[in-house]
């Protein structure tokens, strides 16, 4: 099974570098554009099913992929795992905000990265089951993206990638990027990083 798990297009959280989590925040104007204009990269594979988290900025994001390409009549299912991690009473906070509260034990009601990283894990297995030979849109978010890719071992540590300029492509998981993986119920393989 061909994966391509794609970041949702920019809101104005992410221009003002607030933590969104489970916040419902909406594309801004940026971001309904580059949706649209992304969903041109969509062409050079045959995707046959596509999936969206229940988020908002998810689901206008594969909408407007899908009509900016050759898959516009493919139905979206919405998936709870591929959500946002659960930020719980640091949603909302700037990031500087986030990393104090952190330190401070202030943080309530956020979602471990293995909890994440086990509904995420889960939904790719079962999406095999069902579509073992076919390639799959997946829309979701940065942080869930990342926590996958990291705990599967696909791109290094955020230690390593910060220390290390070799690894520094890694650094960002940008709005409406794609990262292609495919899985053989076994293994993952990460394909291509951003496309």
């Amino acid at each position: 099974m061909k994966i391509l798990f794609i970041r949702h297009g920019e809101t104005d959280w992410n221009k003002n570098h607030k933590i969104q989590g489970t916040t419902d925040i909406p594309l801004n104007n940026t971001g309904i554009k580059t949706s649209k204009e992304s969903g041109i990269k969509l062409n050079k594979f045959n995707i046959a099913h596509a999936y969206a988290s229940p988020l908002s900025r998810a689901i206008q994001t594969c909408k407007l992929m899908l009509e900016g390409s050759n898959f516009k009549d493919i139905e979206i299912k919405i998936d709870e795992r591929v959500k946002e991690r659960a930020f719980g009473n640091l949603e909302g906070f700037s990031f500087d905000e986030y990393f104090e509260a952190i330190k401070n034990n202030k943080d309530e009601g956020v979602e471990t990265e293995v909890e994440v990283f086990n509904r995420v894990k889960n939904f790719f297995k079962e999406c095999y089951l069902k579509h073992k030979d076919e390639t799959i849109a997946v829309v979701s978010h940065g942080g869930c993206i990342r926590l996958f890719l990291q705990l599967e071992n696909l791109i290094p540590s955020r230690e390593i990638i910060k220390t290390n300029p070799e690894y520094s492509k890694y650094k960002s998981i940008h709005n409406n990027s794609i990262h292609e993986i495919e899985y053989d119920g076994n293994s993952f393989i990460l394909k291509n990083f951003d496309i």
